[in-house]
């Protein structure tokens, strides 16, 4: 099969998104739990997508879990059979950190940041609902000004019924109803509604410093479940890997003769 093919791995918190990118076309997607096995895991995916393509395979890796970087890189390189490129946020060299410490910025966060320029243009702001829901801000000029840090849906619906006795864990999803007529229906509506509701909030005061047409994308593991509610100009659920196989051709182009 032609084309260049390049497989980018997002290892989170919680989970590992990993991408099959045939040039700028993403063709296959997986989730992979972030857990100790998950290097020979990736490693097995890796060879798989190689002789199952009968392709070269390039991988880019980029974590916010530094215990898990070097058993994935190796298990990578050995499956690849090349060199894994390790994506480090101060280091890309793709986007302007604005930042009093530009060395405390998550990389998934400016791996986002980086598709989102080349993808819909600035000034953006990007919402990634994960285990924590953040937020990104980027100027009319392309740069990468700073951002915010929520707490995640799931944990703060998972905090929710640990610290009240009385409340019965609940699965964060859209209600029926704004106004709940039981108390599951009351944590579910304040969970879903008041995560849109906090949104919205930061959205409007984050414009009034970028500026006004400053558009909202959304992305992350909880954000499909919004993604129908009006409030992300775009919905982008593959964000990050599409950001790595932007990084992953600018290098490789950078090395062309």
């Amino acid at each position: 099969m032609t084309g260049h093919f390049l497989m980018t791995v997002e290892v989170g918190n919680t989970t590992i998104d990993v991408g099959l990118f045939r040039d700028d076309e993403l063709i296959e997607v997986e989730n992979l739990p972030t857990l100790d096995a998950a290097a020979p895991m990736l490693g097995n995916l890796a060879e798989r997508w190689r002789t199952g393509y009968e392709v070269e395979l390039t991988a880019i890796l980029a974590s916010v879990v530094p215990t898990h970087n070097r058993p994935i890189r190796e298990e990578l390189a050995k499956a690849t059979e090349r060199d894994v490129v390790y994506v480090n946020a101060i280091r890309t060299g793709l986007i302007p950190l604005l930042v009093e410490q530009p060395q405390s910025v998550g990389v998934d966060r400016i791996v986002n940041s980086v598709a989102a320029v080349n993808l819909i243009g600035p000034p953006i702001i990007i919402t990634s609902l994960g285990t924590a829901t953040t937020f990104e801000a980027i100027d009319r000029d392309g740069q990468y000004i700073g951002g915010a840090i929520c707490p995640g849906v799931g944990i703060s619906a998972e905090a929710l019924s640990q610290k009240a006795a009385l409340l019965a864990p609940f699965a964060w999803e859209k209600p029926e109803r704004l106004i709940g007529k039981t108390t599951l229906d009351h944590m579910r509506s304040g969970s879903f509604y008041g995560t849109i509701s906090m949104i919205e909030g930061m959205v409007r005061r984050f414009r009034q410093e970028i500026g006004e047409e400053a558009q909202l994308v959304g992305t992350g593991g909880f954000s499909h479940l919004l993604a129908g509610e009006g409030i992300f100009q775009h919905h982008e659920p593959h964000l990050s890997l599409k950001g790595l196989a932007i990084i992953g051709r600018q290098k490789r182009e950078e090395n062309q003769p």
